[in-house]
């Protein structure tokens, strides 16, 4: 991939982001490179529904032009899940979500905690927050994760 590539794929991607914060500005809370947050997801089901259609669409022509199988578009995860690249997923609803800023966020679904932070492993450090009454309370800018429960060597 050459550099002026690269630079296409990243400004159409965000294109595509911006977007669709645009669309839902109203129930817009936070996004990230490759997702979105908002309340109300079922005011903006059928946006979300087109935008993949177009997607696969588009894919199709690609392939068609390039002589590749869609396949290739469409990889699978560990689990054997098929995930079409640059489609939006739908996560589910969350009972809480707060954030500290990019690649920072704590979700609670179901009485079930989840933590994004950059840099930290959230299988080891998530059970040290649940040690606080609220995980929520605790997650905040002050909150001090000692170094055994990162998941870092340093």
């Amino acid at each position: 991939m050459s550099f002026s590539t690269g630079v296409w794929v990243t400004a159409y991607a965000r294109y595509n982001l911006f977007t669709a914060i645009k669309h839902c500005w109203g129930a817009y809370i936070y996004s990230d490179t490759d997702s979105i947050k908002l309340t109300n997801h079922e005011m903006f089901k059928e946006y979300f529904e087109n935008y993949n259609t177009e997607l696969l669409n588009k894919i199709q022509k690609s392939a068609n032009h390039h002589r590749f199988s869609t396949d290739l578009y469409m990889p699978k995860t560990i689990k054997g899940v098929t995930k079409v690249i640059g489609a939006w997923d739908y996560e589910g609803t969350y009972d809480r979500f707060k954030t500290l800023g990019a690649k920072r966020y704590m979700t609670e679904q179901n009485g079930e905690y989840s933590l994004t932070v950059s840099g930290i492993n959230k299988k080891t450090a998530m059970p040290y927050i649940l040690k606080y009454s609220d995980p929520f309370t605790a997650f905040d800018n002050d909150l001090y994760i000692p170094k055994q429960y990162t998941g870092k060597n340093i």
